[in-house]
């Protein structure tokens, strides 16, 4: 298939993983990836050929998707040496492991950001030179309050941070966030991993898709340059034709929206234990969107899903 992907890798039944809440093995409170490592063995009995692991940087959070480092584990989940056996380990079981890539952010702790904060604390009244502190361009800072801004305190100067005052957004224009971005892909890649999820794509420019399409593009790019097998598969929380318009953009792969959560197309087939009139309906629906998903792109790779972390879990959804 398209981009290197066998047809078996069309059809891989992917599990996404909350590190912070899957299993303990230290016995601290909380899970770790010395946890997941044991149980691998379970999952592939489960027939999980894929993993999604959610962040797994440092961060100040719990959930982690303001990340510090990049290139590094979060304390709280094991070591560098933790994740290595851990890869070596789902290599063992042919399990594929794709990242969490956050790039429409950084976390405020991060380097980056902390330069150009500080950069701007001790400016006063003098302009601000790229020169002086090569961060700056890695934001958006201005001089004026606006939507999703936040203030650097003490001066007259805001950031964008349009999920949170932690997440501040990165300038995905800008050529050193893009050598940055590579770099990040490609640490990971050599490690071995098989691929990322591209969290928040629909908001690299909130409420411009186009730019947000010619930003996917170039991070498919930039990964398959990297390794040609790549799997990249995109979070656009948005309905079908959206989804279908950001196929536009030559992207490989897309959560399907329209088929997860409690409402979806998958979990009414499953509560209708078998009614024919639900069946029907989701064939069709499968049928419409793989038509459509063609035109738009002709090498895309489906990803239709359950649930995950931003819903419920599948077992409140299906019932009794």
């Amino acid at each position: 298939h398209a981009l290197g992907q066998s047809p078996d890798d069309n059809y891989r039944t992917w599990y996404e993983i909350f590190v912070y809440s899957f299993c303990d093995s230290n016995g601290d409170g909380i899970g770790d990836l010395a946890g997941v490592t044991s149980k691998l063995d379970y999952l592939q009995e489960l027939g999980v050929g894929g993993i999604w692991l959610m962040p797994i940087h440092p961060s100040t959070s719990y959930h982690k998707y303001n990340v510090s480092d990049y290139y590094a584990i979060d304390p709280a989940y094991g070591t560098m040496e933790d994740f290595d056996t851990f890869l070596a380990e789902c290599q063992k079981r042919d399990i594929h492991v794709i990242l969490d890539l956050v790039v429409n952010h950084s976390g405020s702790e991060n380097p980056w950001f902390k330069e150009a904060y500080a950069y701007l604390q001790q400016l006063g009244d003098a302009e601000p030179d790229v020169a002086d502190c090569k961060y700056l361009d890695y934001y958006f800072f201005q001089k004026s309050s606006g939507d999703g801004y936040c203030n650097v305190t003490g001066t007259d100067w805001y950031y964008e941070a349009r999920f949170n005052y932690d997440m501040p957004d990165l300038n995905l224009a800008s050529a050193a966030v893009r050598e940055e971005i590579t770099s990040i892909m490609k640490f990971w890649l050599d490690k071995g991993v098989s691929g990322f999820r591209l969290d928040a794509a629909k908001e690299f420019y909130s409420g411009q898709p186009e730019m947000n399409k010619e930003v996917l593009s170039w991070i498919q790019q930039a990964a398959v340059s990297l390794k040609p097998d790549v799997y990249l598969v995109a979070e656009v929380w948005e309905n079908f034709a959206s989804i279908t318009d950001y196929y536009r953009s030559g992207f490989m792969s897309i959560f399907d929206f329209a088929f997860g959560d409690y409402g979806g197309k998958i979990i009414q087939v499953l509560r209708g234990a078998g009614n024919a009139a639900n069946v029907t309906s989701y064939a069709q629906a499968l049928e419409k969107a793989d038509k459509a998903y063609l035109e738009a792109n002709p090498g895309y790779i489906d990803a239709p899903f359950l649930s995950n972390h931003d819903v419920g879990r599948i077992a409140g959804f299906v019932g009794r």
